[in-house]
């Protein structure tokens, strides 16, 4: 039976977690579990997240203050279209990657997401960045930005063509480089305002 693994704090602890979740919307602090539960001190409430974590009921993000994520919290993420990993493939406009387009949805763990915004996924065609992980048939977790570091792998629409693509992407003066992570692969050099960058790459679920 689920939970059998558990003892009293920790079982306390995890329900804590779930009211609360459902009450706010958002997971407790450590001094919010520490209250509601009754516990003397945080410590003890450390202690049992650690439990928690190691059991796998819990995962923790040490960079937020309210990093406690329910193991089986997901959320679902829209799928807007399909990206080429390979030759960039047509599409309508650039309106194609617009968050608020309604697709199929797939369900992710919160803990993936973090603290990113406005993530939408797109499946993969190709396999111009397999050295990367990202193959054929893959899904990708995307942050809808303007904007992205050299070297970052993104979605890219390139206006001249009317097409988009999966790429890393490196700024040379008034040139992007659309860099591909397969040796058997040549870059793409394209003038920076023929290039959108649609989105940066946070995550990859692999093809079952």
């Amino acid at each position: 039976m689920a939970g059998d693994d558990l003892n009293n704090r920790e079982r306390m602890i995890l329900e804590c977690i779930r009211a609360y979740r459902s009450e706010f919307g958002y997971p407790p602090t450590v001094r919010d579990i520490q209250s509601r539960c009754a516990i003397s001190s945080p410590s003890l409430v450390h202690g049992s997240l650690n439990s928690l974590v190691e059991k796998g009921y819990i995962k923790k993000d040490g960079r937020r203050t309210r990093g406690i994520v329910l193991a089986d919290d997901t959320v679902g993420i829209p799928i807007l279209g399909t990206i080429a990993a390979g030759k960039p493939i047509p599409v309508p406009d650039e309106e194609v990657w617009d968050i608020g387009s309604i697709a199929d949805k797939i369900d992710v763990n919160e803990y993936i997401i973090g603290n990113h915004h406005n993530v939408y996924a797109l499946k993969v065609r190709g396999l111009s960045m397999i050295d990367a992980f990202v193959n054929d048939g893959d899904i990708v977790l995307i942050e809808q930005t303007r904007d992205l570091n050299d070297g970052e792998m993104g979605a890219v629409w390139i206006k001249d063509e009317n097409s988009a693509t999966l790429k890393y992407v490196f700024k040379e003066g008034g040139m992007v480089r659309l860099q591909p992570a397969n040796s058997q692969m040549k870059p793409i050099m394209k003038p920076a305002v023929n290039v959108v960058i649609q989105g940066r790459v946070i995550g990859v679920i692999r093809k079952v």
